[in-house]
């Protein structure tokens, strides 16, 4: 895992996250400006993906999504709870692969 896939969660959580509170609204916004962008919706559940299974120095997941999301969180369990909540929430659990479309 490089430093790419922290940088496109970051991403994400800048443009629909920081300065929003509300993550309804988040929710909302994200899904109306990625419809129909199905490699931009895979290469972002990948990156979730990675960090979620990653083995990380503690507080890092904590820092991060405070940094990046804007949200408060107390541990590193607090912060992997968000994401992968986040992930649910914004359906990359069911992201197409855009391979998969081809023929």
């Amino acid at each position: 895992m490089g430093d790419d896939t922290f940088k496109v969660v970051a991403d994400f959580f800048g443009r629909f996250y920081h300065q929003e509170p509300d993550d309804d609204l988040a929710v909302i916004q994200a899904h109306r400006k990625s419809r129909g962008h199905i490699d931009y919706r895979w290469h972002i559940a990948q990156a979730f993906r990675e960090i979620l299974s990653a083995d990380l120095p503690p507080d890092y997941l904590r820092d991060f999504v405070s940094e990046h999301a804007n949200r408060f969180c107390r541990t590193d369990d607090e912060a992997r709870e968000f994401l992968k909540d986040t992930y649910v929430r914004n359906s990359f659990d069911i992201a197409l692969d855009p391979s998969d479309l081809e023929e």
